[in-house]
């Protein structure tokens, strides 16, 4: 990543350098189809003094670095990123010990990120440990990848000292998987690009299948648009331009049986209706091979009420369904963690309800028979918001209708104010 602070005006001539940069290094010491056991040592780092708005401000580096972390309005710290190649399923489980810390007190503050208006291109990766990011999976052509981020400072902003990651190993256990005989050698620019990026290319190309030939014709997979009326409709915020980034329309939805009717037919299965739903977040950036194309559609499972126990749609019957937007949060169990999912181009998520063949229900369970527990108070953390709409305003003669946004509601309840009258928008 590109020094951003070199074109910058706000930055005057460096005043003086401590140490001498040396070359960090990630080095394989054992791989093999169960395991990756690495290495990292950076004999020294460079901490310069420059001035940013008229302060002094400390820019860390080591010779190596090929990224740096730190979201806008956070310092700062260079950092070492490398990709290993994984087996197509599973996940990676990660054990990082450091061998030697360094710790250091800086003379000025650690230089942070300026806001460029663009948080994403700067999110940090997720850390559960000191020294090592959790996994980023996605796949370079056949090859499935980890992106994993070591990043060898620790910075503590109220005392300005760091701690300095100059040894330590790391061991990477893979999940159980098939291994092949791998790809065949070649020498093609693409070829030689995957062996030097992947740190553990001879073993990731083994989890690679070979390509199967059908020596007759192959019967085509029936995707599951491909005939029959469609009922779609999409899920967003409505509004077109910058992506809020919001979640405000996730919730239930309810779709009547008139309106199932009005666009499937009058003798339609309420057992074997289907919802599809597009994916969330961003298509991946590789291209993968022609059998291998996903048809990048969600089942949604379904609550189905026969009003009219008959089996067949009615105008009084009606199924509910939990849907959402192209962005939203995703838990990530071997984390125990949540990340955003963006989708920076648009805000709505497709949804196409059907006959198909593969219907999917809510799983239903019975009450237990004891008396719930009654409860008389309640930490006061309770979070509601409602949906904003800004008025419509006119400034220089230009008429500005202001698009929608995110409206909190925030009462301290205290012996004083025992109750909270709110009118909630409910997602029905």
């Amino acid at each position: 990543m590109a020094n951003c602070f070199s074109s910058s005006a706000a930055f005057i001539s460096v005043i003086f350098l401590f140490h001498h940069a040396a070359t960090a290094s990630v080095k394989v010491i054992e791989s093999t189809s169960r395991k990756l056991v690495l290495s990292w040592e950076m004999e020294d780092f460079s901490q310069k003094t420059s001035r940013r708005n008229g302060k002094a401000v400390t820019e860390l580096s080591f010779s190596g670095a090929n990224t740096d972390i730190g979201s806008a309005g956070e310092p700062v710290l260079p950092a070492y990123s490398f990709l290993a190649g994984v087996p197509r399923k599973g996940n990676i489980q990660i054990q990082f010990s450091s061998g030697s810390v360094k710790n250091v007190s800086l003379p000025y503050p650690v230089v942070t990120r300026p806001d460029r208006g663009n948080p994403e291109m700067y999110a940090a990766p997720t850390f559960t440990q000191q020294w090592m990011s959790q996994p980023k999976y996605q796949f370079m052509r056949k090859h499935r990848i980890a992106k994993l981020v070591i990043r060898p400072f620790i910075y503590e902003p109220g005392s300005r000292r760091v701690r300095v990651l100059l040894k330590g190993s790391c061991i990477i256990t893979f999940p159980s998987s098939p291994v092949f005989g791998g790809v065949s050698p070649g020498r093609s620019e693409f070829l030689q690009m995957m062996k030097r990026n992947i740190i553990n290319y001879e073993i990731s190309s083994r989890w690679i299948p070979p390509a199967r030939r059908s020596p007759g014709k192959k019967a085509a997979v029936s995707f599951p648009l491909a005939d029959g009326p469609i009922l779609h409709f999409t899920v967003g915020d409505g509004a077109d331009g910058f992506n809020e980034g919001t979640i405000d329309r996730n919730g239930i939805m309810k779709i009547t049986g008139q309106e199932i009717i009005s666009t499937l037919g009058s003798s339609v299965s309420i057992n074997q209706l289907c919802l599809y739903a597009s994916e969330q977040g961003e298509m991946n950036d590789t291209t993968p091979g022609l059998s291998e194309l996903p048809s990048r559609l969600v089942n949604v499972p379904l609550v189905r009420v026969d009003a009219v126990p008959n089996g067949v749609v009615d105008e009084q019957d009606y199924i509910l369904a939990y849907v959402t937007e192209a962005s939203d949060w995703v838990y990530f169990p071997d984390s125990n963690a949540f990340s955003y999912r963006l989708n920076r181009y648009t805000d709505d998520r497709h949804y196409w309800l059907k006959q198909g063949t593969e219907p999917w229900s809510v799983g239903t369970f019975s009450a237990p028979a004891q008396q719930g527990e009654v409860r008389t108070s309640f930490p006061n953390r309770i979070l509601f918001k409602k949906p904003l709409r800004l008025p419509t305003i006119e400034e220089h003669g230009i008429l500005i209708e202001w698009e929608g946004g995110i409206d909190r509601i925030w009462k301290r309840l205290t012996p004083g104010l025992l109750s909270l009258n709110e009118n909630l928008q409910m997602p029905f």
